[in-house]
């Protein structure tokens, strides 16, 4: 370590104090507040630059330990900087010294000086990390309040909400955080949607779901869209979706037409559903669940004959799936009545 002049007599003082001591509790005796009073408020902040330097020039040489125990002087001879003590909290963290960042951190957080969110940052994971959680939710609001787009404040405080059961508390989160990643986003968006759907606000996922489509124009946000009206029974709007969906994704456009004449079919246009699963099936003979669906309509509809007729087709592609066997036992159920 290349201390500084001022810095290593400061040190030198203490250390030679101490050993003039003789035992544990005449060194216990000697306060925090003696060691810095034995010298002027210039000489101590000058200390604690030279600390911070040495900080700096150790961080450059790959020494974290030294260099914390060069903040921890800077910090203890200048105990009112609160970037200082906040850089302090977060390098004892990375020592996964939880607890004791925490305390330093908090006395920062009363210090003047300009709030940032960084610290709060800091002190949301910290007080995660010593299971303060409500704590941890107040400090990721004050990050909101610094920086509303902050990425980390909305997926904490989206998770927090989550895992405490408040799904409408977190599904706006979720929401917000699914526009900061604007196209990108799909896994945040079928949370958020989720999130509305499991505290029984549907219409506010649809709302949601709209909003992204028309904003984005997205294949993956239109199809979450198509689910969530499906499920909310506006199948006709859901069919019109889908079909759109299929131009603007032609590599998923079988999969997509199968959405889409299964969300006819539940609209109840059962022969529009039936001519569209025939007119698939021509198109992709090898597609056995565009076969097998058709097969179950013309079932349902009591076209028997060219059901078997499906199946059979369906039992020779698929000759290991259960699927064709139990669609012909329907089909002699059937006949048989």
């Amino acid at each position: 370590m290349i201390l500084r002049p001022l810095l290593a007599v400061a040190l030198g003082i203490g250390l030679t104090s101490c050993a003039s001591h003789t035992g544990p509790k005449e060194l216990a005796a000697m306060s925090a507040e003696s060691m810095r009073n034995a010298y002027s408020p210039d000489q101590r902040l000058e200390i604690a630059h030279e600390a911070w330097l040495e900080a700096v020039a150790l961080d450059q040489q790959g020494q974290p330990q030294l260099a914390l125990e060069a903040v921890q002087a800077a910090s203890f001879y200048d105990p009112d900087d609160r970037w200082l003590q906040v850089n302090l909290a977060r390098r004892l963290r990375d020592f996964r010294r939880s607890k004791e960042a925490l305390s330093i951190l908090r006395r920062a957080l009363k210090l003047p000086g300009e709030e940032t969110s960084e610290e709060w940052e800091l002190a949301a994971g910290l007080w995660l990390e010593t299971g303060a959680r409500d704590s941890a939710m107040h400090a990721w609001k004050k990050v909101l309040v610094l920086d509303p787009h902050s990425r980390e404040a909305l997926l904490g405080l989206a998770s927090l909400n989550e895992a405490a059961d408040r799904p409408a508390d977190a599904a706006p989160l979720f929401a917000r955080l699914a526009e900061e990643y604007g196209a990108q986003a799909a896994p945040i968006v079928e949370r958020a949607a989720a999130l509305w759907m499991k505290a029984e606000l549907s219409d506010s996922a649809i709302v949601f779901l709209k909003k992204r489509w028309e904003e984005w124009h997205s294949p993956a946000d239109g199809e979450n869209l198509a689910r969530f009206l499906l499920s909310a029974g506006q199948a006709d709007v859901a069919t019109t979706l889908l079909d759109s969906l299929s131009d603007l994704a032609p590599e998923d456009s079988p999969r997509l037409e199968l959405m889409a004449a299964r969300a006819m079919l539940a609209g109840g246009h059962r022969t529009e559903a039936l001519q569209r699963f025939r007119q698939m099936e021509s198109e992709n003979p090898g597609d056995n669940k565009i076969r097998s669906s058709l097969g179950a309509i013309l079932l349902d509809m009591d076209s028997l004959t060219e059901a078997r007729s499906v199946f059979e087709r369906l039992r020779v592609t698929d000759s290991v799936n259960a699927i064709p066997y139990y669609f012909l036992g329907l089909w002699a159920l059937k006949s048989d009545l």
